[in-house]
C-alpha cells in the first residue's frame, strides 16, 4: 500500500543517514584510538565503541527494519567516539611521556578486573589532572593516580558503590575533604593527619610542600584504612567467571 511503501522510505532514508553518521563517528573513532597508540600495537579503544554498538544492532536484526533506532544510535556513536577522542586527548596531556606505560597498565589493570579500559582511562586522567598541580611530579602522579583508580574500583566492589562515586569521593578526601569517604569506613581526621605527617617526618614542610606531603600523608591513611577491600574487584570478577 502507499502507506507502506512511504514507511519504507522514510526508514531506508533513515537507515542511509545513519550510515552516514556511523561512518563519522567511526572516523573520529580512530583518530582518537591514534592519539592513544604511540608506539604500541593498536587496541582499538574507541573504534571499538562504535563497532561493539552496531554488532549488537545487526545481532538482533534491527538495522534494516528499525530506521529510527538506527537513526538514534548513529547520533549516539557520534557521540560516544567524541568523547573517546576528548578522552584520549586529556589522557596525553595529563600523562605526557608516561601515557604509555600508564595505559599499558591500565589495560591489564581492565582486565583482570573485568572493566572497561575506557572508563579507567577517564579516572585516572582526572586523577593524574588533579595530583600534578598539587605539586607532585608527574611521574610520581601518575604512580598514585593507577594505585587509586585500583584502590578506587577495589572499594567500590566491596561497598557495593559506582566505581565513578567512589573514585570521586577517593579524590575528595585526598584533596582535604575528610567526610567524602567516611561512608566506606574511612576515617580521617586532623588528628591523624598530624600523626601521619610526624611519622614521614613532614611536620615542618611549609607551602607547596607540606600540601604534597598532606596529599601523600592522606592516600597513606586511606590505604591502611580500606585493607580489606583491596583485591575486591579481582575477586569479584573472579568469582562471576566461575
Amino acid at each position: 500500500t502507499l502507506t507502506a511503501t512511504a514507511r519504507t522510505e522514510k526508514e531506508e532514508i533513515a537507515v542511509l543517514k545513519a550510515r552516514e553518521q556511523l561512518r563519522a563517528a567511526t572516523a573520529r573513532a580512530e583518530k582518537a584510538e591514534q592519539s592513544l597508540a604511540g608506539a604500541r600495537k593498536s587496541t582499538g579503544l574507541a573504534t571499538s565503541i562504535v563497532a561493539k554498538q552496531l554488532q549488537a544492532l545487526v545481532a538482533g536484526g534491527l538495522l534494516l527494519t528499525a530506521g529510527q533506532q538506527i537513526l538514534t544510535f548513529g547520533r549516539n556513536s557520534i557521540q560516544a567516539a567524541s568523547d573517546a577522542e576528548e578522552a584520549a586527548a586529556k589522557f596525553q596531556q595529563v600523562f605526557k611521556d608516561a601515557a604509555a606505560g600508564v595505559e599499558k597498565d591500565l589495560q591489564v589493570m581492565a582486565e583482570a578486573n573485568r572493566r572497561s579500559v575506557y572508563d579507567l582511562i577517564s579516572y585516572a586522567s582526572t586523577l593524574q589532572d588533579t595530583f600534578v598541580p598539587l605539586g607532585f611530579t608527574r611521574e610520581a602522579a601518575a604512580d598514585l593516580s593507577t594505585t587509586i583508580t585500583q584502590l578506587g574500583i577495589d572499594i567500590a566492589a566491596f561497598s557495593n558503590r559506582s566505581d565513578s562515586e567512589t573514585i570521586d569521593n577517593l579524590t575528595s578526601a585526598i584533596v582535604g575533604n575528610h567526610e567524602a569517604v567516611r561512608s566506606y569506613g574511612i576515617v580521617l581526621t586532623e588528628t591523624v593527619l598530624k600523626q601521619e605527617l610526624a611519622r614521614m617526618g613532614a611536620l615542618e614542610l611549609t607551602g607547596a610542600q607540606l600540601e604534597v606531603a598532606k596529599a601523600q600523608a592522606r592516600v597513606n591513611l586511606i590505604m591502611r584504612a580500606s585493607a580489606d577491600a583491596q583485591g575486591a574487584a579481582v575477586r569479584e570478577a573472579g568469582s562471576y567467571a566461575n
